[in-house]
């Protein structure tokens, strides 16, 4: 039986904070299923759903990850590790073949290979695949960080490391991109103090960017 927050999204989102340092508890089996689960419902673009998942769990594993990532404790900490990757051949016409076939009321396929034919084609808001692939993977990412508190599983949000460093380490073609690490497990306390955040009026704008840094001045 997988235990649920008895917080509401909001305060889910509001209090959430990175683990520090991890107990060696381990997850159970079924809670990080449900983790994973619900992260993989996060949205993509064209529901092409580019988000790849390597659990690293193993103290072999651990090890080479940790080399990868600047020797960042947490990894050999918690019980798993979340590498979050991102393939960017998605333009496979077999694998758009299959991603339609998840539709539940079957499409003509072919409007979706012409969508994505222009998409990579014209690249009208994004410069490279690895740009792309990175908007997608992190929508995931933060479906899994909320995931896992909801289920009372800490976690801890690492973005140093080698990319090419942990391609080559677990295996990785050169197409399928790093995004982020993530360990997940139970955290020492205390977690990481909250760092704050700019209210609104400084970061939300009405109908047209506000390029005044001197508003965020104290």
């Amino acid at each position: 039986m997988v235990a649920k927050s008895k917080l509401g999204l909001g305060e889910l989102i509001a209090t959430r904070r990175d683990a520090l340092s991890f107990k060696p508890e381990a997850i159970l089996e079924g809670t990080l299923q449900e983790i994973l689960k619900l992260s993989a419902l996060a949205p993509s673009e064209l529901n092409l759903q580019p988000t790849r998942f390597i659990l690293v769990r193993t103290p072999q594993g651990k090890a080479k990850l940790h080399e990868c990532a600047f020797r960042h404790r947490s990894i050999l900490q918690a019980p798993v590790t979340v590498i979050a990757c991102g393939d960017s051949r998605v333009e496979n016409p077999h694998y758009l073949d299959a991603v339609m076939a998840l539709e539940r009321t079957p499409l003509d396929n072919t409007s979706l290979h012409q969508a994505v034919s222009q998409l990579f084609s014209y690249k009208p808001s994004f410069g490279s695949l690895e740009v792309w692939v990175n908007r997608q993977v992190m929508l995931t990412v933060a479906h899994l960080l909320l995931a896992a508190q909801s289920v009372g599983v800490d976690s801890c949000l690492l973005q140093s490391f080698v990319q090419g460093h942990v391609q080559r380490a677990f295996g990785l073609p050169e197409e399928v991109f790093v995004c982020a690490l993530i360990p997940l497990g139970y955290a020492n306390p205390p977690l990481k103090q909250f760092g704050g955040h700019f209210d609104l009026n400084k970061v939300v704008y009405e109908e047209q960017f506000s390029a005044h840094l001197e508003g965020f001045l104290p």
